[in-house]
């Protein structure tokens, strides 16, 4: 696979724009657009590199630093050429895929989501994977599909917590590992993290999620006493059917989560 090729495969699935990568980088749009039209000579081989680590690959290799937050396209294969790309197959075959369930969501929702673990000799990559294509016929993502890796168990988190994972302007898979940990202990075996947890970091993390976990629960329980309030008032109001409001919220959440990636 070529360089531009390589580039359009993963700004597809970031979800950047191409404008968006040429600003973060620091790169003039221009030349950006001439590169990817053919030009080779618009483009140095150091603003190459500085587009690249917009997008995760630094030295010429996918960072162990960061969880890569990816959306596939629809046959996978997207995912399958970049991580081929640069992962041995043997290597590969180690990836454990777990399927993200978040509380909440039908069972048609659910499969959009995905944490893929990929371990190496010394350290391992993090991608969360989600699909936000109306065609679900790859998802969920499974080994068979991928053509490596071991399915793994699946992972029910909050609607919050996925939001703060996938909308965070960086997440360092540090970071993310000792959060994922509370949420994998119970549910998953011999998870490891790439560095050694900090307590103090531990516990602060135990504490948010305790706080939002008490948070959720107050406000779901305003919205049931609403809307029995709302039954004896108007008992034919849209609200008080189910799909009716799945339908609001997942339209609002959706519209939210893209304008976080944009920004």
């Amino acid at each position: 696979m070529n360089t531009e090729d390589l580039f359009k495969i993963l700004a597809s699935l970031s979800g950047f724009n191409n404008a968006t990568i040429a600003d973060l980088a620091g790169v003039k749009r221009p030349n950006l657009y001439s590169w990817l039209g053919g030009k080779s000579q618009a483009m140095s081989q150091d603003n190459i590199e500085k587009l690249f680590n917009v997008l995760g690959v630094i030295k010429g290799k996918l960072s162990s630093e960061i969880v890569y937050r990816w959306q596939a396209d629809a046959d996978l294969q997207n995912i399958k050429a970049v991580l081929t790309h640069f992962l041995e197959q043997n290597v590969l075959d180690k990836a454990d895929i777990n399927f993200i369930e978040i509380e909440g969501y039908e069972t048609t929702l659910q499969e959009k989501y995905n944490l893929i673990r990929i371990p190496g000799a010394y350290d391992s990559l993090t991608i969360l994977l989600a699909n936000n294509s109306p065609q679900q016929i790859s998802f969920p993502v499974k080994s068979s599909k991928l053509g490596f890796g071991k399915d793994n168990k699946r992972i029910s988190i909050s609607i919050d917590q996925w939001s703060r994972w996938w909308g965070a302007d960086n997440l360092s898979s540090s970071a993310f590992w000792i959060e994922a940990s509370l949420y994998l202990s119970s549910q998953t075996k011999n998870v490891q993290v790439n560095d050694e947890l900090d307590i103090d970091l531990l516990t602060t993390y135990q504490s948010q999620l305790v706080q939002n976990t008490a948070e959720n629960a107050g406000l779901r329980a305003i919205i049931r006493a609403l809307l029995r309030e709302l039954r004896n008032l108007k008992p034919k109001h849209k609200l008080l059917d189910k799909a009716n409001r799945d339908v609001i919220y997942l339209e609002f959440y959706e519209h939210e989560l893209s304008k976080i990636r944009k920004e």
